[in-house]
């Protein structure tokens, strides 16, 4: 998924390297995405979600121009892809005694 919404921005022009893509698209360090890449971790959530919002401001301001919804649906698709993964991953965290608890809370 990372590396279609890398090269999706790339070309189109949304990014110029690794290092521009890091920085500005994942908002960390100029080589996180290279090291994402060498040792196969997963990004963490905090980054997973300021690319999500940031798909989604550029999809947002791209919709309103018409020669770039193609590009704006596109965008939103990743956004939207980026967010089922924070919530299934952010899913697998929780605790099993407090979903349990908190199912027999609801139940009553």
């Amino acid at each position: 998924m990372l590396n279609d919404i890398y090269n999706f921005l790339l070309s189109n022009s949304f990014c110029s390297s690794q290092v521009e893509f890091s920085r500005v698209w994942l908002g960390s360090s100029s080589r996180y995405y290279s090291n994402l890449l060498a040792t196969g971790r997963a990004l963490s959530i905090q980054v997973l979600t300021s690319l999500a919002l940031r798909l989604e401001r550029l999809s947002a301001t791209l919709a309103e121009h018409s020669p770039y919804s193609a590009i704006a649906v596109r965008l939103r698709d990743y956004a939207d892809t980026v967010w089922i993964d924070i919530d299934q991953r952010s899913l697998c965290r929780m605790p099993r005694r407090r979903i349990v608890r908190s199912a027999s809370v609801l139940a009553q």
